[in-house]
């Protein structure tokens, strides 16, 4: 037999007891006393005395005890097994469920999904809360969904969440769900607080190798005075078969391009068990298989196979390919899209630091003659151009890419200008050459501690074996070696034509900005004299630098740095014929139109990741209409309108599932608006289970209580919950202790000082 306290801090009404005390001492005080003849006629006699003083310490501990008793009620005393079992059926209960949301949940290997089981035994418990008992609801999956919360007594809510919940995709956290579902029920009031969690047995969800997370679920359920109790539930087959197949993310080439420019796109096809076998995979568009895009992979038991595949759009849109397999037992990971923007030329404005009366001689001719060279009616590329000293006046929204080319330097406002402009997705491409004011673009500033440059303008290297004037006698060349990313392989020596080829007489040569790393700050408005409530805020990290290729000397040649939503590339020379025969080889052209291409993005982006925003810029014609997103748990949801990169921009923030979103109009089919893909982790499409180990691991200490059926956790909760609350009982004990006290009261009333002593005469 057991006894506890629901709120200790209740006990603090316990110090009211002291108040009967205080008054009677009080009562006590000393006065003078004067003596005269017939007050001896008056005095009790010793009995008389003795009855009161024992009456009047009776009426004090019986106020008193009617003060304790009523601070031990509002504490809500409960009592556990023996004769406490005897006096209550059961205790109220706060029931958190928490649901694995991912897609390993949708397992087809069994007539009835972990899912829809794991639907079915929520339905189930709920039948078994009583009046009083509330019930919350957290759909785990990458970042957890809070669908009932705080627990809620009317069930039927409860019920409509589970019934509307979305199909399992992407990946769970279940120890991080379950820590949040300790945290709401510490501000919930019953006897009994559960945390139920089902699963369907896999590991990866529990990510046991978190020992910090576990560590903070531990202390978590350790601080209540009433520590909840957590169950797992398996809601998986014991024997399924482990063997799937699975398709990695998409890799684009680019996220934009033309009509009729190639696009590759580039995935993985993964294995988990089985044996030798072959596979199918297929290319799609807009959800339609291309019967002509039909390539074979093969796969061994846990092998992986890479898949690359071209194609080329015909007309202006946005489309949504994607790459997949045949159907299996999971068929969520079957399958992987992304958005691909096709525009009617990238329009692109090139800044020309070193303008000549000779066309032919200007910074920017071979780049005008290469957008110009598509052969097509309408260019790939449609570029202006404008000197220096025009850039400030220079709308860049109208923009996708901007080029400066041999700038000799620029304004803090042409800085501004630019910085938002890359934050709001542009691409910014520095060609710096001989006009180039080394120290002035070296102190060029984003913000106050990221530099404008990705890497510092050092000295202009010369190479010793080019004569005066002729490049093509340089042996300093491109390291196609170095050239890795996918838009950059096509012109390695292997696949290119002339790429590698290309000579340079003279570079500048690139290093990293030499900038003291600024120091930790307090927060001013934090308390400066007491340490604990300072804010220390940590120094701004340079968002890092990428090497995209290298000359065969190893120095850089093409460096890129991601800011905002857009991003800066640095090259190490002119993108003229001064310095190199660069512009003299067949490869110049797809070359500058492959960096226009991938520094083009379709707004801020169109595949993300699950939890990051979708931005799309809004078309000038269509601004102030009514825009709404569609896509999974979303139905034309409202966009908001805000400001970004100097421009009109709707955001939808509630991507907590994966898959197609689209922004659309009011009223209109989805699939007419623009699509955004929200993705996901392929890790859970390893299916490996829970061993023994990991179970003991999971159960060990009673961290959690595992179990089979519904009839276990009855079973369990009617053993651990036979604590009965007693606050009843004591307001009974509150009521006879009152008219006791009233009778007393009357009988000393009643009785006066008659009783006296008879004096002898």
């Amino acid at each position: 037999m057991s006894f506890g306290l629901l709120n200790m801090a209740m006990l603090a009404g316990l110090l009211a007891m002291a108040l009967p005390v205080i008054a009677h001492l009080l009562s006590k005080r000393k006065f003078d006393v004067v003596q005269w003849g017939a007050m001896q006629f008056l005095e009790l006699g010793r009995k008389t005395r003795r009855k009161i003083r024992l009456q009047d310490m009776l009426l004090l501990l019986l106020r008193m005890a009617l003060i304790g008793l009523v601070a031990l009620a509002l504490a809500r005393p409960w009592g556990q097994g023996g004769l406490f079992g005897a006096l209550s059926d059961g205790v109220s209960r706060d029931v958190v469920f928490v649901l694995d949301g991912s897609y390993s949940m949708g397992w087809e290997g069994k007539a009835v999904t972990p899912y829809a089981a794991g639907i079915d035994w929520i339905h189930e418990a709920l039948e078994d809360l009583q009046p009083g008992h509330t019930a919350g609801l957290i759909d785990a999956r990458t970042k957890s969904r809070h669908l009932v919360d705080p627990p809620a007594t009317d069930l039927r809510l409860v019920r409509e969440q589970v019934n509307t919940l979305a199909a399992p995709s992407g990946t769970s956290n279940l120890s991080a769900a379950v820590t949040e579902a300790m945290q709401i029920l510490s501000s919930t009031s019953n006897v009994s607080r559960e945390v139920i969690v089902l699963t369907d047995g896999q590991r990866l969800p529990w990510r046991l190798e978190d020992q910090m997370a576990w560590q903070r679920l531990v202390d978590l359920k350790e601080q209540p005075a009433i520590p909840p109790k957590l169950f797992v539930v398996n809601v998986g087959s014991q024997s399924r078969d482990l063997t799937n197949f699975s398709v990695d993310p998409l890799q684009l080439s680019r996220s934009m391009t033309v009509p009729d420019f190639p696009i590759r796109i580039r995935t993985t096809v993964r294995q988990s068990g089985g044996d030798n076998t072959l596979r199918n995979v297929f290319l799609e568009v807009n959800g339609q298989r291309l019967q002509s895009q039909v390539t074979e992979v093969s796969l061994l038991p846990n092998g992986e196979a890479l898949v690359e595949l071209e194609h080329r759009f015909d007309a202006v849109g946005s489309y949504v390919v994607g790459v997949s397999l045949d159907g299996d037992n999971l068929p969520a990971d079957n399958r992987a899209e992304a958005v691909v923007t096709v525009a009617d030329g990238i329009p692109v404005l090139l800044v020309d630091g070193d303008s000549q009366l000779d066309e032919t001689r200007d910074e920017t001719f071979f780049l005008k003659s290469a957008f110009a060279s598509s052969g097509r009616t309408s260019p790939w590329v449609r570029a202006d151009v404008v000197k220096p000293e025009a850039l400030s006046k220079t709308s860049l929204t109208d923009y996708r890419v901007v080029m400066l080319c041999n700038v000799p330097q620029l304004t803090e406002d042409n800085v501004t200008q630019l910085n938002e402009f890359v934050v709001g997705g542009g691409g910014l491409v520095i060609a710096p050459g001989n006009r180039t004011n080394a120290a002035a673009w070296n102190a060029l500033r984003l913000n106050e501690h990221v530099p404008l440059l990705p890497l510092q303008l050092d000295s202009v290297e010369t190479d010793e074996g080019a004569k005066a004037g002729d490049a093509r006698a340089a042996k300093v060349t491109v390291d196609h070696q170095s050239l890795q990313l996918p838009w950059l392989e096509r012109f390695r020596k292997e696949r290119g034509v002339d790429f590698a080829e290309a000579r340079f007489s003279q570079w500048w040569l690139l290093k990293p900005l030499e900038m003291s790393t600024p120091e930790p700050q307090v927060d001013a408005a934090a308390d400066s004299d007491t340490d604990d409530s300072a804010t220390v805020k940590k120094p701004e990290e340079l968002p890092p630098v990428l090497t995209l290729a290298r000359l065969s000397t190893e120095a850089p040649l093409l460096v890129s740095r991601e800011w905002g939503d857009g991003e800066i590339m640095q090259l190490a020379g002119p993108l003229d014929a001064d310095w190199g025969t660069l512009p003299a080889r067949s490869d110049f052209v797809p070359f500058v139109h492959e960096l226009v291409f991938v520094l083009t993005k379709a707004g801020p982006g169109r595949n993300v990741d699950v939890g990051a925003p979708l931005l799309w810029p809004l078309p000038k014609e269509t601004r102030g209409l009514d825009w709404v997103v569609s896509g999974p748990g979303a139905k034309e949801q409202p966009v908001a309108e805000v400001a970004h990169g100097g421009r009109p921009t709707g955001l939808f923030a509630q991507t907590a599932l994966p898959g197609v979103y689209y922004f659309h109009r009011a009223g209109t089919k989805p699939e007419s608006g623009e699509p955004f893909v929200v993705d996901f982790d392929r890790a859970e499409s390893n299916l490996r289970p829970l061993d023994d180990a990991e179970w003991a691991e999971l159960t060990q200490d009673e961290r959690f209580v595992r179990l089979d059926s519904m009839e276990e956790l009855t079973t369990k909760l009617k053993n651990d919950n036979s604590r009965t609350e007693l606050w009843w009982l004591l307001l009974f004990g509150v009521l006879g202790l009152l008219v006791f006290e009233v009778a007393l009261t009357r009988q000393m009333v009643k009785g006066g000082h008659a009783a006296l002593d008879v004096q002898p005469a």
